[in-house]
């Protein structure tokens, strides 16, 4: 079967053309992403301005017709935390409904970060011993442990790299006593989620990053793990800071492997990411491709598998955490209607 995964968020809207067959990997036919420049129409409490709503409508409308064109009747559509948030959520909903014949749907965070870490735990591979995953949005921060069978924890914080810029990190470049005061707020933050017994990474686990963020502050600083994959290292990071913290956006969006729509947070995600490597006392985030949309496609996939007569497909759907994420899922089925 094909699958369509629509992922809308403050940068971009990103869709997913998927086949699906049972017990086979999943296969990407097309990949369509369409620019949303949402991070830069985002007041102080989140409201998406007017300027920034026809964008919206205009990247969902390119990606729904790319999925008409695909073949696909319907997607999975979802908006991301800067849209799921915003103060004006259910005009913009109505807006690109009217327009695109779309609804958009929304995950919670707490599903977000589980989906991530299954998305993940696949690259991984089947042999890791246990994991911890981070990933940085514009709005919220995922993280997640546990081991091969799924996350023993995870959670979603509004920790997000464009929101902490926008409420924290003001001036273009910010004042040092700003830069210092978030430093300072994540640690206490990030100390009581690590210090939480529930929240603890496994002995000996494996290690990943999973956002653009994340994979552009590597790309920056130029790190790998032992393995030469690229990676951050929290000495790079601690090396860097200082130095993002004092350029401003368009000197950032100079430097190699940063994007002009990630300059302006690319200061937070680091702030942010170094924050997370002290808490949970780690020396090197090492850069996965593979975070939520997998996750959706692999879980999803999970009923082929179960029908072809998988047994630990059937399991996996037996267990109340698995079953929640399809209803999650399920609930974001949209059809394309035609609009004229």
């Amino acid at each position: 079967m094909r699958l369509g995964i629509l992922d809308v968020g403050s940068q971009g809207a990103h869709l997913d053309v998927l086949r699906l067959r049972p017990e086979r990997p999943v296969k990407l036919l097309a990949v369509v992403k369409r620019p949303t420049g949402l991070a830069a129409a985002l007041g102080p409490d989140g409201t998406i301005a007017p300027d920034g709503v026809e964008r919206l409508v205009a990247a969902i409308g390119s990606s729904v017709r790319a999925a008409r064109r695909s073949g696909l009747h319907e997607v999975l559509a979802f908006g991301t935390s800067s849209i799921r948030d915003a103060p004006n959520r259910e005009a913009v909903i109505a807006r690109v409904a009217e327009t695109c014949g779309l609804r958009l749907g929304f995950l919670s965070g707490e599903v977000d970060a589980q989906l991530t870490y299954r998305g993940a735990c696949e690259w991984a591979g089947p042999s890791i011993q246990g994991l911890f995953v981070a990933d940085i949005g514009g709005g919220t921060l995922e993280l997640a442990a546990g081991d091969a069978q799924g996350p023993r924890w995870a959670v979603s914080l509004p920790l997000g790299a464009g929101l902490l810029t926008r409420t924290r990190l003001p001036g273009d470049p910010p004042k040092p006593q700003h830069v210092e005061r978030l430093r300072v707020r994540l640690a206490g933050e990030l100390a009581a989620v690590a210090g939480d017994k529930r929240a603890q990474v496994p002995a000996g686990a494996q290690v990943l990053a999973t956002s653009k963020t994340l994979a552009q502050l590597a790309a920056l600083t130029g790190g790998s793990d032992d393995a030469g994959l690229p990676a951050i290292t929290r000495r790079a990071l601690r090396k860097y800071i200082p130095r993002l913290a004092g350029m401003c956006w368009a000197e950032r969006a100079r430097l190699d492997g940063v994007s002009v729509g990630r300059a302006p947070q690319i200061l937070a995600g680091a702030v942010l990411a170094e924050a997370v490597m002290n808490a949970f006392g780690i020396s090197t985030l090492t850069v996965c491709p593979w975070a939520l949309r997998e996750g959706i496609a692999l879980t999803y996939r999970l009923h082929l598998d179960a029908d072809h007569g998988d047994r630990v497909a059937r399991v996996a759907l037996g267990r109340p955490r698995v079953a929640r994420l399809i209803d999650a899922l399920d609930a974001l089925h949209t059809p394309l209607e035609r609009v004229h």
